[in-house]
This record gives C-alpha cells, structure tokens and sequence, in this order.
C-alpha cells in the first residue's frame, strides 16, 4: 500500500491473503508533530561493490576480459572463494602453465609457459608463451557479451614473437564456429594492437545465470581465442575486449541508464567487504602500471582499471553524488601487508581528490590527467567493521572509535582527514539498531560507544538496513526465505552536535 498526500488521520488495508492468515498494514499521520528538517534526497544510495564475477567487470566498467594480464591464479573445488566465472568451472580446460580462466588450445607440438616480465602490470603478474613445433595453437577464454545491444568489440592486446609469422584473434560460438577473426603480425618486439572486431551473427548461446533463480539473460556466451601456426612461439600479455557502445569507451552504458531511471542519488565505492582491502593507490595512473590484486574479499582478479579517476567520471556521467569509503585494516598480515591503509593513506585520498595541484597528491591527481580538484564532500571510514566477515574487524566499538594499543580508531582517522579539508563530511560505520545478527556487538552498544568516544567528530553514521524473512506471493503461497539489503543509509540530526542513533 502506497499512501501520499498531506493530511492527518489513519489509514489501514489488508494485503497478501491467503493460507488463511491476513497481514494488516497501518499507516498513521499527524503533520502537526513533524518537524521543519528536510528530508534529505541523499538519505538511501546505493553501493557499487567488486563482488563475485561480474558487478564491476563488465557490471560498471566494460571489460569483458577476465585475468587480463595472467595473474599465475589457478582454482579447484577446494578454493574458499569459487572459480569467479561465469561458466561451470568444469567446463574450463586445464593447463598448469595456464592461468585460470584461460584455457589450452593445444596438441602435439604445442607447449606453454608462465614467464616473468610482459607489458602491464609486471610486478604483480606473467605473460603467456605458447611455444609451436610444426602445430597450431594457443589460448582461450570463455566470455559472456551484451549481443543484445551491440555486435562491435573493441579488442587491444600486445604480442611479440620468434619463428613465427602472424597471430589470429578470434570470437566464436561455444562450439568453435567463427564470428569475427583478425590477424596481426609477430615481431620480435612488443608490439600493442587496437582492433574492432564486429561479429557476423549473435551466437545463439544464451546466457543463464540469476541470484535467486537462473534465468536467460539477454546477454550471449562466446569464446575469445588466440592462435598461431607452425614452429617458433608467440607471447601474449595485456588483453582487453570492451563493448564498442561502452559511454567514454569505459562504462556499461546500460547500467549507467538503469541509474538514471531510478533516479540514484548517490553511489557509494568502494563498497561491501571490498573496503577492507583496497588500497586506492593501485587504481590511479596509466592502466598498464596498475597493479592485479587477488580479491581476498570475494575471490578472482581485481585488475584495477575502474579507479577512483573512472569511479568520478561515472558519477558525473550518470549524475551521482559520490561517496568514498577508506577501509579500515590498519594492521594486516604480512602477506596481505599492500593492503594496509593508515590515516595519512586516507589523508593522502582526500588530498588527491581535492587539494590543489600546489599540494603533492594534487600534483599527482593532475599528471594523471585531471587538474581540476574534485571536491568530494561525502567519505566514510571502514564498511561493517563490527561484522566478523570483514577484514580487520573489531567486536569492540570502543576500539573502533577510539583505537587500541593494537589498532588505530575511527578519531585519528577523522583528524588526518579533516586537517588536509575540514570542509568534507566524514561518516562512522554505525550499526542497524534492528539488527540482530549473532557474533555482532549490541547495536545500542556500538552506537552509544560511537557517541560518547567521538563525540564531536561524527558528522554522520552509516547504517545498513538487512531485511530477513519469508516472500509472500500474490497468490497467497509462501516464498523461500530470502534475504534483502537496503544500501547504506546515513542518519542525520540537523539540529543537535551529533547524529542521531535511528532514522
């Protein structure tokens, strides 16, 4: 039931009948008991989380080739994570040399190798050599294209080689029949190639995929195939294939429109439990120098190209309010120790999102092609930081807000920021006072603690709404248990010192 209007008085209908049992939904208003704050348009936004295999790539930012740049990743039914592909991990052929989810084109005469080295991002990943003796192959991999909107791809690889004249590079059904074929030659250099390639036909494939049921989706599932003939070897590196309609040649112009007719206020990123462990240096500069990351928040490949640069461009592409999330992991293991993200890591954020080009970080943000300061407003510190699924949490409010002899809290956080731009709003990560979670702190608890701890310092919280229950169809029947999450939302008192603990 919808109510609108401005009136004084009670309202109440019956919905879901069924199975015998009525759910009565009341709604009351008294306009003579609200207040003169406004409500804010920002109040409820939505997160853009590098979660399972697809929401950033090619969710937001069209790239529709995974382990660009052939992290040496492999994967069994033992890995906590999952394979992080779209397509049934047993349908993706091995090779030790190989790195998942790349798979062997091979046969007798043909060998692979991992090597050190390559074009991009060489401090953290391999290239490909595929050695020929009197044979053909080479290396593919399963992809999944939006056939519905657009047959062009743009496709960019670097290749060098000995012995060998030309590489072809192809897109083809799942059963091997050619829709769009190109061929380069082989130097014994490293040469970059940019190459559109306009498939004949959809493929016919559907692809069936879904959260709560499969479903056909309107995109179609291909095969990006790389190949070579007769004796010598070819080495691959640094390959990406984006859809030609992608807006600025990044982004996924169908859920940049999505955005629009939902009217999306603001775009929180990053977001989820990928906070924790992204530290925002390894996505800024030239996308060749970026580093891979294992994403040890959800599994796969991060290649960093959508970067805190991209993620500002999309929120001026699709009209967002952005809002920035540092992730609070002050202390990580050693082997995750690129990861640590310190106070004056998140003061250097700020700094390179506002600050002038006088500033060292503003000097860096400008020869990265961007002058002009951003001036972000909205950041946060830490995503969930009480829940025990997140990196670095903390069960203990106090040690959050205030810090311990082991950890750095929320307040030194807040001062280091404040102290580069004391104009920008800083959120703590507040709890859901519904919320009932087991392994979680109190809510009144955490909250409280926040107030008393950091007083002054809470500009605002963050709150994450979790809906848990059953589904109640029209029909009357029963759904399966689900569970819905309502992106972050910030609790404002307009005329206190401090947030207020509720909406």
């Amino acid at each position: 039931m919808v109510v609108a209007g401005a009136a004084t008085g009670t309202a109440a209908a019956d919905s879901y009948v069924g199975s015998g049992e009525v759910i009565q939904n009341t709604v009351s208003l008294n306009l003579s008991e609200r207040t003169e704050a406004e409500v804010s348009d920002q109040l409820f936004g939505r997160l853009c989380e590098h979660y399972e295999s697809g929401t950033i790539y090619p969710g937001v930012y069209s790239e529709h080739v995974k382990n660009n740049s052939f992290y040496p990743r492999t994967w069994s039914a033992d890995d906590h994570f999952g394979p992080k592909t779209r397509f049934d991990p047993e349908s993706i052929a091995r090779h030790e040399n190989v790195p998942f989810p790349w798979e062997p084109v091979d046969g007798s005469g043909v060998a692979f190798e991992q090597r050190e080295g390559g074009v991009a991002a060489v401090d953290t990943t391999n290239y490909q050599r595929v050695s020929l003796e009197g044979a053909r192959g080479g290396v593919s991999q399963k992809i999944v294209l939006p056939d519905f909107r657009t047959l062009g791809y743009d496709l960019s690889f670097s290749v060098r080689g000995d012995g060998l004249e030309t590489v072809s590079a192809a897109i083809t059904t799942l059963d091997g029949e050619v829709l769009a074929t190109t061929e380069v030659d082989i130097t014994d250099d490293w040469n970059r190639h940019e190459v559109t390639l306009e498939l004949s036909e959809a493929s016919g494939d559907q692809y069936v995929a879904g959260s709560v049921a499969n479903v056909d989706t309107p995109y179609g599932e291909y095969v990006l195939e790389f190949t070579a003939a007769g004796s010598g070897h070819v080495d691959l590196d640094w390959i990406m294939l984006q859809a030609d309609d992608a807006i600025n040649g990044k982004f996924n112009p169908s859920t940049v429109e999505l955005m629009r007719e939902q009217n999306t206020t603001w775009l929180k990123w990053p977001g989820g439990n990928f906070t924790s462990q992204y530290n925002w240096r390894d996505g800024i500069g030239p996308l060749d120098e970026r580093p891979m990351r294992f994403n040890h928040a959800w599994g796969g490949v991060n290649p960093n190209y959508f970067g805190i640069d991209e993620y500002l461009e999309l929120c001026k592409v699709a009209d967002l309010t952005p809002r920035l999330t540092v992730g609070w992991w002050d202390n990580p293991g050693e082997w995750a120790s690129e990861r640590q993200i310190l106070p004056e890591d998140a003061a250097d954020w700020v700094e390179y999102c506002n600050g002038s080009v006088d500033t060292d970080m503003g000097a860096l943000r400008a020869e990265n092609g961007h002058p002009e300061p951003y001036n972000v407003e909205h950041w946060e510190v830490g995503n969930e930081v009480w829940g025990p699924w997140q990196r670095g949490h903390t069960a203990d409010p106090s040690e959050y807000a205030s810090g311990s002899e082991e950890r750095i809290g929320f307040n030194e956080y807040y001062d280091s920021m404040m102290a580069v731009d004391d104009s920008i709003t800083v959120l703590a990560d507040g709890m859901d006072p519904g919320y009932d979670e087991a392994n979680t702190p109190d809510p009144d608890e955490w909250n409280s603690t926040l107030f008393e701890e950091s007083g002054d310092r809470l500009n605002g919280l963050d709150l994450h709404r979790y809906n848990w229950g059953s589904r109640i169809r029209r029909n009357g029947t029963r759904g399966t248990t689900r569970t819905t999450r309502i992106p972050s939302t910030t609790t404002r008192c307009s005329s206190c010192s401090r947030p207020s603990s509720a909406s």
